[in-house]
């Protein structure tokens, strides 16, 4: 059985604005199916991503998606 895995990296999208930076997470088996979800390229996966260990995004992630936080852990939405 495989695990769910969560990865965390940054989010330049327009449908959640935020003074700062924005955060995006996503769970998922594998990092290509990661990479399907969130439409980023595996440079911006291998340079600017990596499996999170922050309890309130491991929390968040229980199933195969893409959440939106803000700069102060607020979630702002969920993507897909």
């Amino acid at each position: 059985m495989k695990t769910l895995k969560v990865w965390g990296g940054r989010y330049y999208g327009l449908e959640f604005n935020s003074a700062r930076g924005n955060r995006m997470i996503v769970a998922a088996y594998t990092k290509k199916q990661a990479m399907d979800l969130t439409g980023i390229s595996q440079h911006e996966m291998k340079n600017y991503w990596s499996e999170t260990g922050n309890t309130l995004e491991l929390e968040t992630a229980t199933e195969v998606g893409v959440w939106v936080f803000d700069g102060h852990n607020k979630l702002l939405g969920r993507l897909k």
